[in-house]
């Protein structure tokens, strides 16, 4: 095996850990739906709820599939959602509590 072809393993390696990881979300795609057609909603929290109904998972009610990156590249430490992405973690509490409490407990610490 020749030195460009070990060099284009190990990029190709590199591509697949930065991927962007996927983890799976609950929320009530009704509550979402009722929060934009809502005229109390903000424009900026219902472009990011537009963003998030599109990343739901189709067949499977109320589940969304949402992809994180690490802050370190070279996959350790705190996770993020993708900058193209929207998760819990873009909304406001009570957005985030609303869209989810069937879903989750939300325990402040």
């Amino acid at each position: 095996m020749s030195a460009q072809q070990k060099r284009g393993r190990i990029h190709l390696h590199m591509d697949r850990m930065l991927q962007p990881l996927k983890k799976t979300q609950y929320a009530s795609e009704t509550r979402i739906r009722t929060l934009l057609r809502s005229g109390m909603v903000p424009t900026k929290i219902k472009t990011i709820l537009h963003c998030y109904l599109r990343q739901r998972v189709k067949g499977v009610k109320d589940r969304f599939e949402v992809p994180y990156n690490y802050k370190q590249k070279d996959q350790y430490g705190r996770l993020y959602v993708d900058n193209k992405a929207a998760g819990h973690r873009n909304f406001p509490k009570n957005i985030r509590r609303y869209i989810s409490d069937d879903h989750y407990i939300e325990i402040d610490v």
